[in-house]
């Protein structure tokens, strides 16, 4: 029988930047927010007293890129707690770059032009500190360390 894993939230110290681009499709400019900053961490002990080795995060970033590519990398403004999915209904943005930088996988997504989207990006334009945290599967090892069975949602 499986291991049923454990469903890890995690919660960024880390604030994200964001910024107003102007965006062309054919004819039609755009004006679309980015947010942009620490998305994931690795090594140091997080905020939810965890420890994410670092080359257990490097995989998963390489792994969460194809999800990139595919334009299916959506995150919510908040994590539910009843399911470990990604539910497009609940989608306030869509991430469109991550990569290692050091310790931290830093990233970058689309504040989209959804009912949450609508509400992140009224949340920063008032001034609110927000920041970027992560959600997946696995289990816990001694002294908090993330197992090698963690999958990034």
């Amino acid at each position: 029988m499986a291991e049923i894993k454990k469903l890890l939230n995690e919660e960024s110290l880390n604030e994200v930047d964001h910024e107003i681009l102007e965006e062309s499709v054919g004819n039609v400019k755009k004006h679309n927010m980015y947010i942009s900053g620490p998305f994931l961490q690795s090594t140091s002990r997080n905020r939810n007293g965890r420890i994410y080795p670092k080359k257990l995060i490097e995989r998963e970033v390489n792994q969460f890129n194809s999800l990139i590519e595919s334009r299916e990398a959506l995150g919510e403004l908040n994590h539910p707690t009843d399911r470990a999915e990604i539910d497009p209904r609940e989608a306030a943005i869509r991430i469109t770059y991550l990569q290692m930088d050091n310790e931290l996988a830093m990233g970058k997504a689309l504040v989209l032009n959804t009912r949450n989207g609508k509400e992140l990006q009224a949340l920063l334009e008032g001034g609110c500190k927000m920041g970027v945290s992560s959600r997946g599967t696995g289990n816990l090892l001694e002294d908090n360390v993330v197992a090698d069975d963690f999958h990034l949602i």
